[in-house]
């Protein structure tokens, strides 16, 4: 079993280009989720260091804003609403991009902020993470229900919420903001700096569905 595991691994780690740190090589993959003609979310994987990284490129500058990240020190992945992500998935499905809609649905769900005050939502919102799963054609209905709680993440703190913020636009946080970039406690730009206005620029720009 372990000799196929490895297989495995190796099958999917030659697709990895390679990244540098600290002097010491590690395969690193990015896929590219298309948002609009001017931005694209970037996501990075580093498995041997447990990294997940979500950025948003602006084509015209080529540069790319961290929006989150998951890894096994100090994450602070929830940088998404869930209405974004649905919007997302809507253009895709309904552009010629080359891009199966469900699967770059469930990539960004890892980076979703569910808000306490969005807890009514929670049930409908664990069965559309798993009928996107099922549209792959990948796992069995054990494994769906696996992989849907591993998808499905809410903050380390019950008390995170979204709120508009005057001059920031959508926020999230909580008494101890520390699981997100997006937010004003973060606004300095020292663990981060969440692109605000470019995120809102690229969603409006979306085409209406």
């Amino acid at each position: 079993m372990r000799a196929t595991e490895d297989r495995l691994d190796n099958e999917i780690l030659r697709h990895f280009s390679t990244t540098s740190v600290n002097g010491r090589d590690y395969p690193e993959a990015t896929v590219a989720l298309p948002c609009g003609a001017e931005y694209s979310l970037q996501i990075t994987i580093t498995p041997d260091l447990g990294s997940v990284n979500l950025g948003l490129r602006n084509a015209q500058t080529n540069r790319v804003a961290e929006m989150g990240w998951w890894d096994d020190a100090r994450w602070h992945p929830h940088g998404l609403r869930w209405s974004e992500l649905e919007t997302l998935h809507q253009y895709w499905g309904n552009s010629l991009e080359r891009i199966h809609p469900s699967a770059g649905f469930l990539l960004l769900a890892l980076f979703v902020g569910h808000g306490a005050h969005e807890r009514h939502d929670f049930a409908a919102r664990k069965e559309t993470i798993a009928k996107h799963y099922q549209q792959l054609q990948l796992f069995t209905s054990n494994e769906i229900a696996e992989l849907v709680e591993r998808t499905f993440v809410l903050p380390c703190e019950e008390d995170y919420n979204w709120s508009q913020d005057d001059e920031l636009g959508w926020v999230f946080g909580g008494e101890y903001p520390c699981y997100s970039i997006r937010n004003r406690e973060h606004s300095g730009g020292a663990e981060g700096r969440f692109p605000f206005s470019d995120w809102t620029m690229a969603l409006a720009k979306l085409p209406e569905g």
